[in-house]
C-alpha cells in the first residue's frame, strides 16, 4: 500500500514540475541596441530589439546622466538623453518589467559627431560619402554577405584612423577593415586588436578620396565561410583624419588624484595634446575613459590604488637604477632598441 501511495505522489510531483515552467514568465531579453551609443550632450532615438512587454517598459542605466524614456506609440524606441557632463566611454543599460531584468547592454558615450550608415553601400562605387571627420558611424551588417563602404577626403600626411566597436558591444562577428585609395587599390588592412574588433591607422602619402570597407565573419566560428549579417549585427565606427589617442603616458593614475596625462597616438605632430585626468575616489572601476578637445574618441586609463612613479633616464644600469618607495606603480617607456629600465 505504501509503495502504491509513493508512486502516486511521485507521479503527481513529476506532473506538477513539468507544468511549472510553462506557468512562469521569462525575464526580458533585449538582443541589441541601435544605435549602441551617442555623443555626449546629445539626444538620440535608440531602438531596443525585442523590447520587454508590456510596452512601454522601463530602463535602468549605470550613470544618471543617461536617461532612456520610452516612446509610447513606437514599441522598442527610446528617447535617449545624454547630459554634457556624462563621462565618455562604455555604460550599461538594463530593461525590466514585473518578470525581471534583461541582461546588460553596452551603450557608448563618445566625443565626435555621429551619423547613420545608409544603404546601399556594399561596393566601392556605392560608398557612403562622409563630409566631415572625425565622425562616428552607427551601422548594421543587416544580412549575410553584407559589406559596408565609406569614403572621405584626406590631405597629404594625414593619419587615417578607423576604430570599430562590434564584438565589444556583443555583435556576433569577428570584423575587419580594408582601406582603398582613389584607384580602388587596397593600401591597408586591419584585423583584430586587443579583442576581435579592428583598428586601422595609415598615413596618407597624398591628398585624395579614400574608402573604408567593413565586414565580418560569424563568431563563434562555424563551417560557413561567408560574411555574416543579421538584424542584431550592429557596430560603431569612429573615422578620423586628425589627432587620435591610442594610449596615455602614464598609462595609469591613482584613484582620487589629479594626474597630468600625455596622449599618445596618431596625428599629434601638428597638435601636441596634454591634459589632466581626475578620477572620483568613490568609483570602484579599474578603468577611466579620458576625452579631450579635438580628439575623435576617448581613450582608457588604468585606475589603481597605489601611488605612481615615473621612470626617468638614465636608468639602464644597476648603478643608475631608480630608488622607489614600496609599494608603488611604475610607469615607464622603452624608447629605443636595447633600452633597459632598472
Amino acid at each position: 500500500m505504501r509503495q502504491v501511495r509513493f508512486v502516486a505522489v511521485l507521479a503527481a510531483t513529476v506532473l506538477l514540475l513539468s507544468a511549472w515552467p510553462s506557468t512562469l514568465a521569462k525575464p526580458p531579453s533585449v538582443t541589441s541596441l541601435f544605435p549602441a551609443g551617442g555623443k555626449r550632450g546629445s539626444t538620440v532615438e535608440v531602438t531596443a530589439a525585442d523590447a520587454p512587454e508590456p510596452w512601454p517598459s522601463e530602463a535602468w542605466t549605470s550613470h544618471a546622466g543617461i536617461k532612456f524614456d520610452p516612446i509610447k506609440d513606437k514599441k522598442g524606441a527610446f528617447k535617449t538623453t545624454i547630459t554634457a557632463d556624462t563621462p565618455v566611454g562604455p555604460h550599461l543599460v538594463r530593461f525590466f518589467n514585473a518578470d525581471g531584468s534583461s541582461q546588460p547592454r553596452i551603450f557608448f558615450v563618445g566625443l565626435a559627431d555621429e551619423t547613420a550608415e545608409m544603404e546601399p553601400n556594399d561596393k566601392l562605387d556605392d560608398a557612403q560619402f562622409l563630409e566631415n571627420t572625425p565622425v562616428v558611424v552607427n551601422g548594421r551588417l543587416g544580412k549575410n554577405g553584407d559589406v559596408d563602404a565609406f569614403s572621405f577626403r584626406a590631405n597629404k600626411g594625414d593619419w587615417i584612423v578607423a576604430q570599430c566597436h562590434a564584438y565589444s558591444i556583443d555583435s556576433p562577428i569577428d570584423a575587419f577593415l580594408h582601406l582603398h585609395d582613389e584607384n580602388g587599390s587596397k593600401v591597408a588592412f586591419a584585423p583584430d586588436t586587443q579583442n576581435l574588433d579592428p583598428l586601422l591607422a595609415w598615413q596618407a602619402p597624398k591628398a585624395g578620396t579614400y574608402t573604408l570597407t567593413f565586414a565580418g565573419l560569424i563568431f563563434p566560428f562555424n563551417s560557413t565561410a561567408r560574411f555574416h549579417g543579421s538584424a542584431h549585427t550592429v557596430y560603431r565606427m569612429t573615422i578620423s583624419t586628425g589627432p587620435f589617442a591610442r594610449n596615455t603616458n602614464p598609462i595609469g593614475v591613482m584613484r582620487g588624484t589629479k594626474t597630468p596625462i600625455h596622449l599618445v597616438g596618431w596625428g599629434f605632430e601638428k597638435q601636441r595634446a596634454t591634459q589632466s585626468a581626475v578620477v572620483n575616489t568613490s568609483t570602484s572601476s579599474q578603468t577611466a575613459w579620458v576625452g579631450g578637445r579635438g580628439l575623435a574618441a576617448p581613450v582608457p586609463v588604468v585606475v589603481g590604488s597605489l601611488p605612481g612613479h615615473r621612470e626617468t633616464e638614465p636608468n639602464n644600469s644597476t648603478d643608475s637604477a631608480l630608488i622607489l618607495a614600496w609599494p608603488s606603480a611604475i610607469h615607464g617607456h622603452i624608447r629605443e632598441a636595447d633600452d633597459e629600465d632598472r
